[in-house]
């Protein structure tokens, strides 16, 4: 707890006010998770409510802007976890979805902006990813650009965690409508407003799992 903390703590309840050092070690004793600010606070509530047992670390990311799809690679090493390894099978699979002009075909995948108008590139990209063995869960960056085209995005998002029962994970890009949001979230499928938020969330909830499991051994 910083000094500025401390005294407005006191001007309340002084008596749970202490150093940070303290505070860590009853944090990492007892198992509890610490967050900072309430958008990480709601971002844990959905990744706890939302997110599998036994996560794996092997990501695999989708993404139809390249930049985006960068900055997700970095948010998951930065939080602890792996790009998962496509295999050769993976990869001639998607050679046959996605544009040969501007992409990648190797983890992140970066399916082009041509995915936006032509939502079956998004669509068969992400369940050829999850149907790969080697991959623990699917991060998808995207968007449609009309409301048809998004609502088909959710939908097909939405079965492809059903059939393969993968932990999809979605992340926003300006301009996606809020009400899809809620959609994904009551079908179990947890929607962030930036990749950096949506891997340190996951990664804390597989971490406390983690924990969990060595407690109970």
């Amino acid at each position: 707890m910083t000094p500025e903390g401390g005294r407005a703590v006191a001007s309340h309840t002084g008596a749970l006010a202490g150093s940070g050092q303290i505070w860590e070690g009853v944090v990492r004793q007892g198992g509890a998770i610490p967050v900072v600010g309430f958008e990480a606070w709601v971002d844990a509530l959905m990744g706890f409510a939302l997110l599998t047992s036994r996560l794996g670390d092997r990501m695999a990311i989708i993404s139809g802007p390249g930049g985006l799809a960068v900055s997700a690679a970095e948010a998951c090493g930065s939080a602890g976890l792996r790009m998962a390894e496509l295999s050769s099978g993976t990869r001639s699979a998607l050679a046959g979805i996605v544009p040969p002009t501007g992409t990648s075909l190797r983890n992140p995948v970066d399916v082009g902006l041509t995915a936006s108008l032509e939502m079956d590139i998004y669509i068969q990209s992400a369940r050829i990813v999850a149907a790969d063995p080697g991959v623990d869960a699917v991060v998808v960056v995207g968007i449609g650009l009309t409301p048809e085209t998004n609502r088909l995005y959710t939908e097909s998002m939405i079965k492809a965690r059903e059939d393969f029962q993968k932990p999809f994970v979605m992340v926003s890009i300006p301009g996606f409508e809020p009400g899809l949001a809620r959609t994904f979230c009551e079908a179990g499928l947890p929607f962030f407003e930036t990749a950096e938020r949506a891997m340190c969330t996951y990664s804390m909830v597989r971490n406390y799992q983690l924990w969990r499991e060595h407690m109970e051994t």
